[in-house]
């Protein structure tokens, strides 16, 4: 089992501090634990208490880049039980991942401040806001790599185009790539 790693928690927290932020709504870490005995991610316990009501949360740190994966992470909640509720924290939900979200009943905060969080005694939805300015946001601590010169765009772009040239002499590839 693997202990969180500090991108995950630096993350964790930027969004509890976003959440205060945005909202006046206060949460904390109050336990980092090993997975659940299907997985071999970290999970935290995180404490959000609202007019004197605490909520607890078994948080799950991801990148969120297609809506696709919404519908994995839902599943993958769906086997940690009803208490305490699943919490997905991310980077950045744009509006429209957020919209679907609420569509699927997914509960999430993020480290721009965007949250939907529903419980009794409880409705957030905060959508729209943009990370802060300079603000570098990693999820395991490396920065995103660029996709490469023109030439390696070219070379994708061809192999996207005509599949086939995936098993083909380098050669040919590089001719059709021009």
């Amino acid at each position: 089992m693997k202990p969180i790693g500090n991108g995950e928690l630096n993350i964790l927290n930027r969004a509890l501090e976003a959440l205060e932020r945005t909202t006046g709504i206060h949460g904390q870490v109050i336990e980092q634990e090993q997975g659940n005995g299907q997985d071999d991610r970290a999970h935290e316990r995180v404490e959000i208490e609202v007019n004197g009501q605490r909520h607890h949360y078994l948080a799950e740190t991801k990148r969120v880049d297609r809506f696709a994966i919404l519908g994995g992470i839902k599943n993958q909640f769906a086997h940690y039980g009803q208490a305490p509720q699943a919490l997905l924290v991310a980077p950045r939900i744009t509006a429209e991942t957020a919209e679907k979200c609420r569509e699927l009943d997914l509960q999430f905060i993020d480290a721009a401040g965007n949250a939907y969080l529903r419980g009794p005694g409880l409705c957030v939805l905060v959508t729209g806001q943009r990370p802060i300015e300079g603000e570098n946001l990693l999820l395991i601590g490396q920065e995103a790599k660029r996709a490469g010169t023109a030439t390696h765009l070219r070379v994708m772009f061809a192999l996207l185009c005509k599949p086939e040239l995936l098993n083909a002499p380098y050669r040919d590839i590089v001719q059709v790539a021009g």
